[in-house]
């Protein structure tokens, strides 16, 4: 399985295995949030970059 989530600063988007399946939702995090944590049940691979749009 593998994982892609793109995030700006109101948005979340999760991609597994290539967009076979996907989520998009709107987010609002707190001020001064600077992470995210991943869970799972299951071994994934997640692939970590940034992009300055």
């Amino acid at each position: 399985m593998i994982i892609t989530i793109l995030i700006d600063t109101s948005s979340l988007e999760v991609f597994i295995n290539g967009g076979q399946t996907s989520l998009t939702g709107l987010v609002f995090p707190p001020k001064g949030c600077t992470g995210v944590n991943i869970t799972s049940t299951q071994p994934v691979h997640v692939s970590v970059s940034t992009s300055d749009y």
